[in-house]
């Protein structure tokens, strides 16, 4: 996840001029480009995500972090991505700023976070039954 994070960084301005150049062959090779660096966050999240809590609470927890972060994260995106190339006259460097952002915040929240399964507890076996 760490390393989908730091690409995604990395990718956001090298993303906008592909697709500012639009060459259907580049814009594809673009959007691939991006989904692959997406993948490698997007693909271990959930066991990543359940490692973070403890098992009476492991679905509530996971669930309202993930559900959050995608109303939060990803439902206002559009609408700041819009606003941001209103303002800016159509050019798309503030929407690679604002996804580089997002980026950099992914990177330190998993860089803080370390391994996960140091968060949840181990302890909570359920008593044997006789």
């Amino acid at each position: 996840m760490l390393g989908g994070g730091i690409f995604r960084a990395l990718y956001a301005f090298p993303m906008f001029w592909l697709l500012d150049t639009a060459s259907p062959a580049l814009i594809v090779l673009a959007m691939t480009l991006g989904y692959a660096g997406s993948a490698a966050v997007f693909g271990p999240m959930a066991a990543f995500c359940a490692g973070l809590f403890a098992t009476k609470v492991r679905y509530t927890g996971v669930s309202l972090g993930y559900q959050s972060g995608s109303v939060l994260g990803g439902g206002l995106s559009p609408l700041v991505a819009t606003a941001l190339l209103t303002t800016s006259g159509g050019a798309s460097w503030p929407i690679a700023a604002y996804l580089l952002i997002g980026a950099l915040i992914t990177v330190t929240c998993l860089a803080i976070t370390g391994e996960p399964n140091r968060w949840a507890r181990t302890d909570e076996a359920e008593p044997a039954t006789a």
